[in-house]
């Protein structure tokens, strides 16, 4: 059987294939060697992800076998994949490799998923609701560990619970925006208020009056700040010696969160 070209959303099986030839040519070779059977051709992406675990080097290969994998919707690495979210810092690009993967293999990735999450940190459970939310699955089980996730993380789970698209959640969303005061001294904290304002617009609620005004005082805070700025944005984008996490404003100044926004760059302007 000839492999799929899948588009993930993202990018093919053959951008991929193309990384490894740039970056582990012998990788390359062995997966080439095995097409057209998958299975075949999954073993070397299979033993990286696992020598991963032992000695991690977090180079482009690691990154690009597990996008190959997720990519050919191999549920065989659905393992390997769970535990590297598990032990990778999230400000690592495999740690976002891994996510997207797992969602790219879909249902066969929700049950070893949702074993892990009672288990995992606060990185690792953020990365498990995320690739959750990525299968596309829907699972009352998988609402109620994103509800916890808002609980825990406003911004976190308020976007999750939006891209999640369950009006069940509306509720909950509601009261953590009735929650929130808006931040004069800091309108970068309050993008929390946007995001919960979008997912609720996102499953189809309304705002009350009072919710309104709140996120339009937000918003002439920020705008404030920017035509302080000169029209840079919320931030100020002159220290970036450090890589933001994957909920932090971005260093760019365009008041996105970084995974919204210059995550795929990588270091690039870090």
């Amino acid at each position: 059987m000839e492999p799929r070209s899948i588009e993930t959303g993202r990018e093919s099986p053959e951008h991929f294939l193309g990384e490894l030839d740039e970056h582990r040519p012998s990788l390359a070779a062995q997966v080439r060697s095995g097409l057209p059977d998958l299975s075949v051709a999954t073993a070397p992406l299979l033993q990286v992800l696992r020598a991963e675990l032992d000695e991690p080097c977090g180079d482009d290969a690691v990154v690009a076998a597990a996008r190959l994998a997720g990519a050919w919707r191999r549920s065989e690495a659905v393992e390997p994949l769970v535990a590297l979210l598990e032990s990778v810092e999230s400000e690592a690009c495999l740690y976002s490799a891994a996510i997207f993967a797992l969602g790219d293999i879909g249902a066969a990735a929700v049950e070893p998923l949702l074993a892990a999450w009672p288990r995992a940190n606060d990185d690792a459970a953020d990365a498990i609701a995320d690739a959750l939310v990525q299968t596309g699955v829907k699972d009352d089980r998988i609402l109620e560990l994103l509800l916890g996730t808002l609980d825990r993380s406003h911004a976190l789970g308020s976007t999750l619970l939006g891209q999640y698209g369950d009006r069940r959640a509306l509720p909950a969303l509601s009261r953590a925006l009735d929650g929130i005061e808006v931040d004069p001294a800091s309108p970068i904290r309050n993008i929390t208020v946007y995001d919960l304002e979008d997912s609720i617009h996102l499953l189809g609620g309304a705002l009350t009056q009072a919710q309104s005004e709140k996120v339009s005082r937000a918003r002439e805070l920020s705008d404030t700040l920017r035509r302080v700025l000169g029209g840079r944005g919320v931030l100020e984008p002159a220290r970036r010696q450090e890589r933001p996490g994957r909920n932090d404003p971005c260093w760019c100044g365009s008041g996105k969160k970084y995974k919204r926004c210059h995550l795929d760059a990588g270091d690039q302007g870090i």
